[in-house]
């Protein structure tokens, strides 16, 4: 792997982090926070749970799916290292 292709993938690590951890972080706490103590009438309290759960679930897929990626980047510069030696 080329130095430049190792700085492109590093650079592709540091906007996942920045950009999925805040969002996944916002996720998880606000909707967390709200289903805990909801401020919404009580007609709608049924709609805030499934709205709730729902972007909770965004929020952990998120960071699922940044780990996937973030390993398999891992993996490839472990592969790459190896065939260099």
């Amino acid at each position: 792997m080329t130095i430049v292709r190792k700085t492109a993938a590093l650079a592709v690590i540091s906007v996942e982090l920045a950009l999925g951890l805040p969002s996944a972080g916002m996720l998880l706490v606000f909707d967390t926070a709200e289903l805990i103590h909801p401020n919404v009438p009580a007609s709608y309290l049924v709609q805030n749970v499934f709205v709730c759960l729902t972007a909770i679930l965004i929020g952990l897929g998120l960071l699922f799916g940044m780990g996937f990626l973030i390993r398999r980047q891992l993996a490839a510069f472990s592969r790459q290292a190896v065939h260099h030696e």
